[in-house]
């Protein structure tokens, strides 16, 4: 539903455009008298927390994931990047034409 979605609409003081539902709205400036703040500062506030949490996640997953070949010695590993790199050039250049 395009009331719980964002819609950017980027200008030159960069403004976003927000569809949201009247609780939402309600609710966000309960907090905003609470905490003395904007509407706008709690919402660009979220969105930053939003970005940290999200980009955790990728960087624990990849964390997680280290070394997960050292014991195998069943895979080269330079052997399996390199056929790797070979296919991403392939479709690299396939793509470019």
């Amino acid at each position: 539903m395009l009331r719980n979605r964002l819609r950017y609409i980027f200008s030159n003081e960069n403004m976003l455009t927000w569809h949201h539902t009247e609780s939402q709205k309600e609710e966000l400036g309960k907090l905003a008298a609470q905490k003395g703040k904007a509407l706008a500062e709690l919402i660009r506030e979220a969105i930053d927390m939003y970005i940290v949490e999200n980009k955790l996640k990728t960087e624990d997953h990849i964390i997680e994931t280290s070394g997960l070949w050292k014991d195998r010695d069943d895979i080269d590993s330079e052997e399996y990047i390199t056929s790797l790199r070979h296919e991403l050039n392939l479709r690299l250049e396939d793509n470019s034409l």
